[in-house]
Formats: structure tokens, C-alpha cells, sequence
């Protein structure tokens, strides 16, 4: 960092640029009375002093001050501990589960379901530090242990919360909202994409009546196997029972030959009834 500003330039600077956003160096020529060409190198200069952030060609202030960076970290510390002092407490109330279990013969092994919480606890005697001295290397290394333990850790202690979650939503269909205004390029690709969604759903509607149609003629062959009437009702019930059980499972209410007539009926080959196939079924 070779350029140094004056502390009257500084001071002004951080002035004109606090809270904005997207700001070109150039702009700074006119705010602040300064050369065009020092612009840039105090842009730079606040950037590398961490006072302004680089979003491309542009800067924008950076909200979280010395002061702000102290709170967050006593804030992360305090989550953290909290977070290890319930799965230490989760661990250890699993481990008497298991070992009761153990204990009248339901398991055969405390260890191979045992959740270990030794890491964890060396993790926790660590991040005590955090509480009373600011170490950042400290906790980001903290925080590497615990994530080989808790690889989801972070979404465990922060999540947004649904009214949160509901202004993130609206913000975003706002913003889709206001994007670029559709081209004769963006209508000929609409068009092509309805026309391929179309294409899908008439192959879609076109699969399940084939699919309905073979079901319909696999239900009507079984009822003729079975000598029962082919009318709408028989046929619905072949259809739910060649759902549920499938064509093999089906297969088993046919016979495997004609049906022969016994010489004890002489009124007629035996059709089992509709509560004989339900016991049927049952027993499948």
C-alpha cells in the first residue's frame, strides 16, 4: 500500500461514502474535490483498510465495522457453545438409551451404535477461549473440527425464519420481474418450449391410454378364464385387483385349464364369488 491519503482526504472520503453502494471511483473527483487519477488509489486504499468492498468496477461501503466485528464474533461463540453443550447432552442421552438397552439384552454391543462426543468436547474447552480473548484463526479452526463430526452444523444454529424467508421471495419476483423487457428472440424461444411441453403431455396422455387400454383387455381375458360376465362393474374389479396385485399375483384367481364341471354340480361350472376373491386377495 504505497499511497497514503491525508487524513482530511480520508476523513471526507469516508464521509461521502458511508451507506452507499455501486460506487465508481470517478465519482469521487466531484464529492470530494481530488484528481482523477488519486480516485482509484483511494479507493483501493479504503479497500485494503477494509472499509469498502469491490463488486467489480464499483465499490460499496462495508457495513461491518471494528466494532460490528467484535459483536459477530461473540455472537458466533455464543451460538457455537450452545450448539456443542445440546449435542453433547443429545450424545450422552443417546449413550444411556444404548446401554440400557445393552443391559436387558436388546443390543449386543455398546460401542458399534455408540455416538462419540470426545471431539466435541475438546472443541468446547477450545472455543471457551473465544469467550473472553478475539481469535478468529481460533474459532475458524474451532469450527473445522466441528464440521468433521456435524458436516451440516451452520444449518443447524442459523436458518431463516419464514417471514424472512417470505420477504426473500417477494424480493426475488420483483426483481425477475423488472428484468429485460422480451425480444422477438425470447417469444421465438417461448414458443418453441410451450411446443415441446406440449409434444410431452400428448405422449404423456397418449402412454396412460395405451397403458388403460392393455390393462382393460388383461382384466376382460381374466374374466373370461374365470367364466364371469365381461360387464363394467366385473371389469372395474379386475382392473383394481390387476393394480394392487399385478399381472403374476393376478394370474393366481385363473385357472389354469377351462373349468371342468364336477359331476356334484350339474347346474353349472363353479364362479367364485366376489367375497371369495376378497378372501383371495387377503391370503396373497
Amino acid at each position: 500500500m504505497s499511497y497514503l491519503p491525508k487524513p482530511e482526504i480520508e476523513q471526507k472520503a469516508i464521509s461521502y461514502l458511508m451507506g452507499k453502494s455501486k460506487i465508481r471511483p470517478i465519482e469521487l473527483v466531484d464529492a470530494i474535490g481530488i484528481h482523477r487519477n488519486t480516485a482509484p488509489k483511494l479507493c483501493n486504499y479504503l479497500h485494503a483498510k477494509g472499509k469498502l468492498l469491490r463488486d467489480g468496477r464499483t465499490y460499496t461501503w462495508n457495513p461491518i465495522d471494528e466494532a460490528a466485528a467484535g459483536r459477530i464474533f461473540q455472537g458466533r461463540s455464543n451460538d457455537l457453545l450452545v450448539f456443542l453443550d445440546n449435542q453433547i447432552a443429545s450424545c450422552g442421552e443417546f449413550n444411556r438409551g444404548l446401554a440400557n438397552a445393552y443391559r436387558n439384552g436388546d443390543e449386543n454391543s455398546c460401542f458399534t451404535k455408540r455416538r462419540w462426543a470426545d471431539t466435541l468436547q475438546k472443541s468446547r474447552t477450545r472455543l471457551l477461549n473465544c469467550l473472553t480473548v478475539q481469535n478468529w484463526a481460533l474459532l475458524v479452526d474451532i469450527e473445522r473440527e466441528i464440521a468433521l463430526d456435524v458436516p451440516d452444523f451452520m444449518g443447524l444454529i442459523y436458518s431463516r425464519s419464514e417471514y424472512a424467508q417470505d420477504m426473500l421471495t417477494a424480493e426475488r419476483k420483483m426483481a425477475y420481474a423488472a428484468r429485460k423487457p422480451r425480444t422477438s428472440k425470447d417469444d421465438a424461444f417461448h414458443a418453441e418450449r410451450q411446443a415441446k411441453v406440449d409434444a410431452k403431455q400428448r405422449a404423456a396422455k397418449a402412454a396412460w391410454q395405451e397403458a388403460d387400454r392393455l390393462l382393460q383387455a388383461q382384466a376382460e381375458t381374466m374374466l373370461a378364464q374365470m367364466g364371469a360376465l365381461a360387464d363394467p362393474v366385473n371389469v372395474g374389479f379386475a382392473m383394481t385387483v390387476l393394480q394392487d396385485l399385478g399381472t403374476e399375483k393376478a394370474k393366481r384367481f385363473s385357472p389354469a385349464t377351462e373349468p371342468v364341471q364336477p359331476e356334484s354340480c350339474p347346474d353349472g361350472p363353479i364362479i367364485p364369488s366376489f367375497d371369495e376373491l376378497d378372501i383371495m386377495e387377503a391370503a396373497v
